[in-house]
Order: structure tokens, then C-alpha cells, then sequence
């Protein structure tokens, strides 16, 4: 069972996208339909990783065709990227995950709302290894403690199972709830020790809540699996067949050949009780190739399904889903994302930057998906890890997202108390309605506010304590902006 909270936004959902198509019905244009529209918006957006976004689009019906008069298509995730990228944004510094063991230390990241804070943490694995040496593992979680923006400068805490498992080696751990209570938890294939030489799912539960974390609890072979079929270290965990339960997506082997597919191994039991089949779905034809990158199944073109995105060091490719569970040949689709030339690799004067693999995530909380790309730094002889982060300047839903400097919309004081002083730019306050709202962690539209001048104080004392977001719009581009009220 998915967590209930969402359960309840999509509850709302279904009741926002019926009102909205009883005005559409009998032509209603006012106020409430711009709410609604703006709500039903910020919900999509939320609901879209937890649901399968087809399921979500027959739920908006008549509103899809709204959207696409009104915001421009919603089937066309777009990207806009800029630049060489930039290393370690947001004080991500992962120094401090360098064991006191020589070597070559690679990071390998995955990232989610561990917390249940609002904003996107992350989960990481320095891999180090010397020539000759076996290999050696450590694992961190790192809290994203950003207000407006991301915030990556706590010290990463040292995930406790690794002290009773010094020799364990899983390469990406994918979190999911995968047991179904409301929580995330943490999931990998990988060896209990080289000893072993059994690849198992190695499986750290969440033994706090939602909002506390604790991850100390480790098992193998928690859920029934066939043997010999996982093999791939990396994997993603996606209700890819719409059936209520997540699926495992990976690479495997294609019987009675050396080719490698993408595929998915259907859960055959329950969302608490996983129980997953014996042999695995082929999703995309065979390559013919060795392949060793990570595949995400994620709404790429957002038409409503989710298509698999395959990634390596230098590689991005993409096989669309046609809408019925069958997918394309893997395509590379580097240049129709917008990403520029080399994108998993930065130079600086001395210092270079290589990427391991890329992985896409909605760090900034803006609506869109950005490419983080983790790898290693090289100044001189010394080598460190680090990220590589491209922000994806497109908004998602149709929705062109205005780009403004830091300065353009200001929210001071923040965290704020009773008054939160809210400052534009000319620009903006012109070309944007004054219309505005504040919207709590869950889209929920909170408070209507009337912006009219480039400064003026809004009263949010009878808000509760917690993540909010300013957001201004019209039909075409929308602008959000967080804070916190104590």
C-alpha cells in the first residue's frame, strides 16, 4: 500500500479534476477555475512519482484539453540546459566520505525525500579501491537542510548497518517502500562479503518513520526472488505494470544468448508482500552489447507513461514507451534534451571532472527533472569525488518557467514568524498576473495573495510551522519560491 498520504492528495486530485470539467461543461470562466487549474498543476507534479502518470492523465480527462489551450501541451517534458554545468552545487562537498584507506574513491548517489521534509536528500557510496586490494564500501545519508534552495552542508551520517557488514558491496541503493508501510527504505543487489560470492537483495529497513529515519536494520533475500536472474548491480523499483506494486527494471541477460536487454521482473505478490517472477519481461531489444550504466523508469516526453532511461559515463539514451507496455530500440537523445556537448564532463584550468554515470532528479524542486552526474574530480595527482549538477531551466506540464536571477523575487525574513516581506522585480511584477498564492508542502493551495507593488509584506502568522512556497503565475509561466514559518 502506497504511503496515505498521497492517497489522500490523489483523493484530491480526482475531486479538483471533476469540478474543473463541471466548469469546462457549462463554460464557467472565473476565479475558482485558475485556482483550480493551479492546483491540479502543483498536485500533478506531486502525484507523477508516485503514481503511474497515465493513470493521472484519465483522471484530468476533459482538463487535459484544457491544459492544452490554456498552458500549451502537457505531453512534452521539456529541457533546457546551459553551460558546462557545476561541480558540487548546494555545498554537496563529499570529502568527508573519503575513508583514511588509500585509493581511488567513486561516489555513487541515488536521491530521495529520505525524510519526508519536502526537499530531495541523498544516499551516497564511496566505492575505494587500490590495485591488488579487495574493494571497500562505505554508505552516508546526507539531509538536504535547505530552506529556499538546497542545502547539502550538513556532515553526512555514516549508515550504521556497514559496522556489522564491513565487508558488504552494493553498489546503488534505490530507495523504496518497498515493504509497503508508509516509509522508505533502501534496496540493492550485492555480496554480503567478496567471500560469499552470492549476489543477494540486500534490504535496509526503515525501522523509524517517515520523517525519521532510522536505517540500521539489514537483511538478505528478504523477498522471494528466483535465483540467478539479478545479476546487475544497478536497478530501479517502479510500478511499471500499473498494478499497485513496485516491479524491479534492470539489465539481464537474454536466454541462450550473450546480449543484454532491459527488462522488468514483475512482482508477483503484494505491495507488502513482494514476491517477484521467475523469469523477466524483455523491454527493449537486446543490445548486442555489454551494458553497465543504470536504467531509471521515468516519464521522460511526459506523455503520461513511464519510458526507460538507460545512462553511462558517456552515454545517454532513452526507449520511449508506446503506451501499451511495448517499448523502442534505445536511442540516443543527448542533443533533444538540450544538454550541451560533453555534458558528464567539466574542465577548469587544472581541474577536471569525469562522470561515473548520470541520473536524473528534481533536485530544486521547480517541476522539472535536472541531470546529476556523479564522477571524480582530478587536480594534479589528487583525485576526489564529486557531482557534476546541470539545472534543467524548462518547466514541466506544458509550463515555460521564467529564468531569474536570485535577486529578481526576494522572501525576507526566512524562516519568517508573522510577516514575510516579499520583494520582485519590476520585470516580473509586469509581466507576470499579480495573482499569487501560498502553497503548502503537498500543492495544497493555502492562501491567495494580491501582489501589486515590487515590495509589500504579506501576514502568514496563522499559518502553521512548516516548508511553504510563493508561487506566481499566469498562463504560461510560473515562478515558485520557498520559505519556512517557524
Amino acid at each position: 500500500m502506497k504511503n496515505k498520504q498521497y492517497y489522500a492528495q490523489l483523493k484530491r486530485f480526482k475531486k479538483l479534476s471533476a469540478d474543473l470539467q463541471f466548469l469546462m461543461q457549462n463554460k464557467i470562466f472565473n476565479q475558482k477555475r485558475f485556482r483550480l487549474i493551479t492546483e491540479i498543476k502543483a498536485l500533478f507534479q506531486s502525484l507523477r512519482f508516485y503514481f503511474a502518470p497515465r493513470r493521472l492523465k484519465r483522471i484530468l480527462g476533459l482538463c487535459g484539453l484544457l491544459f492544452v489551450l490554456e498552458t500549451g501541451t502537457v505531453n512534452a517534458q521539456n529541457f533546457k540546459f546551459e553551460g558546462s554545468g557545476e561541480i558540487n552545487p548546494y555545498n554537496m562537498d563529499l570529502s568527508p566520505i573519503i575513508p583514511d584507506s588509500a585509493g581511488l574513491v567513486v561516489p555513487i548517489t541515488s536521491f530521495a525525500d529520505m525524510d519526508d521534509d519536502g526537499d530531495v536528500d541523498m544516499i551516497s557510496i564511496a566505492f575505494t579501491y587500490d590495485y591488488g586490494e579487495e574493494p571497500e564500501m562505505s554508505f552516508f545519508f546526507h539531509e538536504n537542510i535547505g530552506t529556499t534552495l538546497p542545502d547539502f552542508s550538513a556532515e553526512p551520517v555514516a549508515l550504521k548497518f556497514n559496522e556489522d557488514y564491513p565487508d558488504l558491496l552494493a553498489f546503488y541503493f534505490v530507495p523504496c517502500d518497498i515493504d509497503g508501510d508508509g516509509d522508505l527504505d533502501l534496496l540493492s543487489l550485492g555480496l554480503e562479503s567478496l567471500d560469499s560470492g552470492k549476489m543477494s537483495l540486500v534490504f535496509v529497513e526503515n525501522t523509524g518513520t517517515k520523517d525519521n529515519p532510522i536505517l540500521e536494520e539489514i537483511s538478505f533475500d528478504s523477498f522471494e526472488r528466483p535465483e540467478g536472474i539479478l545479476y546487475h548491480a544497478y536497478m530501479d523499483l517502479k510500478d511499471i505494470d500499473d498494478d499497485g506494486d513496485l516491479d524491479i527494471v534492470s539489465i539481464f541477460s537474454e536466454e541462450g544468448t550473450y546480449d543484454d536487454m532491459i527488462g522488468v521482473l514483475e512482482n508477483t505478490g503484494t505491495a507488502t508482500e513482494p514476491a517477484f517472477a521467475n523469469a523477466p519481461i524483455q523491454l527493449t531489444i537486446p543490445t548486442g552489447n555489454y551494458m553497465d550504466g543504470i536504467v531509471q523508469a521515468l516519464d521522460i516526453d511526459d506523455d503520461g507513461d513511464l519510458d526507460l532511461v538507460y545512462h553511462d559515463a558517456g552515454i545517454l539514451e532513452v526507449a520511449y514507451n508506446n503506451g501499451d507496455m511495448t517499448f523502442g530500440a534505445l536511442t540516443d537523445v543527448t542533443a533533444d534534451l538540450g544538454l550541451p556537448e560533453g555534458f558528464n564532463t567539466n574542465y577548469s584550468g587544472e581541474m577536471s571532472f569525469y562522470a561515473i554515470f548520470t541520473t536524473f532528479t528534481d533536485l530544486d524542486l521547480d517541476g522539472d527533472l535536472d541531470v546529476l552526474a556523479p564522477g571524480v574530480i582530478s587536480e594534479g595527482e589528487e583525485s576526489i569525488p564529486g557531482i557534476l549538477f546541470h539545472e534543467n531551466l524548462s518547466f514541466a506540464v506544458g509550463q515555460e518557467e521564467a529564468i531569474f536571477h536570485s535577486k529578481a523575487i526576494t522572501l525576507f525574513p526566512n524562516p519568517c514568524v508573522n510577516q514575510l516581506q516579499i520583494t520582485l522585480d519590476q520585470t516580473l511584477l509586469e509581466d507576470l498576473s499579480t495573482k499569487a498564492g501560498i502553497y503548502d508542502v503537498q500543492g495544497r493551495l493555502i492562501q491567495e495573495i494580491c501582489i501589486d507593488q515590487n515590495h509589500q509584506s504579506v501576514d502568514v502568522s496563522d499559518l502553521s510551522a512548516g516548508w511553504y512556497q510563493i508561487r506566481l503565475s499566469n498562463t504560461n509561466r510560473q515562478i515558485t519560491q520557498s520559505f519556512i514559518k517557524k
